[in-house]
């Protein structure tokens, strides 16, 4: 099977990588990677959500304060609902 989505987390302003995972679909993606920034990550780590097949980013997901997270979803993929295909395995054709 191969993996379309890859998530990446990088630390602090210098940028540095932390850790690669690869996944199949983004609801997978998703809560996964969260569980790892919580568990090893710090305040102001980046998770990088991007496409392996299509190249661009879908989007960020940024550590705040306290455990909480915000995520930034790219514009490309707000405006394109043929894009949505990344994020649901039932909508794959």
């Amino acid at each position: 099977m191969h993996r379309k989505i890859i998530a990446t987390m990088f630390r602090g302003k210098k940028k540095e990588k932390v850790w690669t995972r690869y996944y199949s679909w983004m609801d997978t993606a998703m809560p996964r990677a969260v569980q790892l920034a919580l568990q090893t990550g710090v305040e102001g780590d980046v998770i990088e959500f991007a496409s392996v097949e299509l190249g661009f980013q879908i989007g960020i997901l940024r550590l705040m304060p306290k455990n909480r997270t915000e995520l930034e979803v790219s514009p490309l993929v707000k405006h394109s609902p043929s894009l949505m295909k990344l994020m649901n395995p039932n909508m794959a054709g």
